[in-house]
């Protein structure tokens, strides 16, 4: 997550944040044979992915997706609290 991404977040550029955010979600996919550390920072970086993408998809009230996103946090991180405390934003719209 570079400072483009910050940027366009910071400017109210949600959809291409949310765009941006889901790309690099697919490039992490892509990384095989990695060692537990390396495997690792890879998961704490889609759980941050995915916790930008829903508050992207928040901001554009686009509810499903951020559930989607929040719940795929959850899955990659079950007690992250800003995931619980994000998907409890999205309930409560």
């Amino acid at each position: 997550v570079g400072l483009l991404d910050d940027e366009l977040f910071k400017d109210g550029n949600y959809k291409f944040a949310a765009a941006r955010y889901t790309k690099a979600l697919g490039h992490c996919g892509k990384f095989v044979d990695l060692s537990p550390d390396d495997e690792e920072e890879v998961q704490t970086m889609k759980v941050t992915l995915n916790l930008n993408l829903a508050l992207a998809y928040t901001k554009l009230q686009n509810w499903d997706q951020a559930l989607r996103v929040c719940n795929d946090a959850l899955a990659l991180d079950a007690n992250n609290t800003k995931a619980l405390y994000r998907r409890g934003a999205v309930y409560y719209e």
